[in-house]
């Protein structure tokens, strides 16, 4: 954990005899593990919009020396209007859509929120990232958003598994397994485990979504969207701890009604133990808590 050169003396004797004996001196240069690499940016004041070409709230410019892996984050907060004005919200890489909200609310007082999460190759140069938002079908109704930030995180030296199921799949009304990650850590240690997907429901359809790592389930939901043609964003997050064995996370799905949707659904495991994250902490609190104050 140090950066120095540690000296010393390697002495080889055979089997002879008498034996014969040699000494060579060698050197070994430990170095510092390097910091994370990683650009974010971040646009907490609300903006509004009643216009239906793309809005820039968050713009992050940066430049990578190497091609390499890169882990996109976005959030924000978004608001829509109940008599019918939709916000639509997407995070762009470099020109593509990496996800994408868009959504009519029941109530016009209820912010929501937009979540993201990609792994991109970049290549050497110059990149944009970009979180954008509109109004669609009501000209006349504003939609809004805050709290909107983005974060791209290099790979370079981190350990991260990966899998993805960008294409919109069917859902069926039983658990079925959307994605699935299977990785084996380099040894044993802590992992942070991101889920992220988007969801299409309806009025009364309610779309069931949970994670899992293992045989365990970290985390489920139900939800609707307003709209036949909604979709919205979900995600969890955690860290676990994994032994050398082969581990397994994956989000499950399945809606009240067939032909509901989920697309985009996305897991990652970055490992921290030993990490330039080793300094991190984490708490956490699964167990349902209920209250009537106000």
């Amino acid at each position: 954990t140090t950066a120095e050169t540690a000296n010393f003396t390697v002495e080889a004797t055979d089997s002879d005899a008498p034996p014969a004996t040699d000494q060579q001196a060698l050197s070994v240069s430990v170095v510092e593990m390097g910091a994370v690499t990683y650009f974010s940016a971040a646009s907490n004041t609300t903006d509004t919009t009643n216009l239906d070409t793309w809005q820039d709230k968050v713009v992050l410019n940066f430049s990578s020396g190497e091609a390499d892996d890169w882990v996109i984050l976005a959030f924000a907060d978004n608001l829509g209007d109940y008599w019918g004005g939709k916000v639509n919200v997407q995070l762009e890489v470099d020109g593509s859509t990496e996800g994408e909200l868009y959504r009519r609310q029941h109530y016009s007082n209820h912010w929501l929120p937009f979540t993201a999460m990609s792994v991109s190759n970049l290549a050497a140069g110059s990149h944009t990232v970009k979180l954008q938002y509109r109004q669609m079908n009501e000209p006349e109704l504003d939609v809004s958003i805050r709290n909107a930030r983005v974060v791209a995180i290099k790979k370079d030296q981190l350990e991260i598994a990966f899998a993805a199921a960008d294409t919109a799949q069917a859902l069926g009304t039983s658990s079925a397994d959307i994605v699935t990650l299977n990785w084996t850590p380099s040894a044993a240690g802590d992992y942070l485990l991101m889920y992220n997907t988007e969801f299409l429901g309806g009025w009364t359809d309610t779309v069931n979504i949970e994670a899992r790592h293992n045989a365990s389930l970290t985390d489920a939901g139900a939800d609707e969207t307003r709209g036949g043609d909604d979709f919205c964003t979900w995600n969890s997050v955690g860290v676990v701890s994994c032994d050398t064995s082969s581990q397994t996370a994956k989000i499950a799905a399945w809606s009240s009604v067939t032909g509901k949707q989920i697309r985009r659904a996305r897991i990652m495991a970055l490992r921290l133990s030993g990490s330039p994250f080793a300094s991190y902490e984490s708490a956490t609190a699964d167990s349902q808590s209920t209250t009537t104050l106000t």
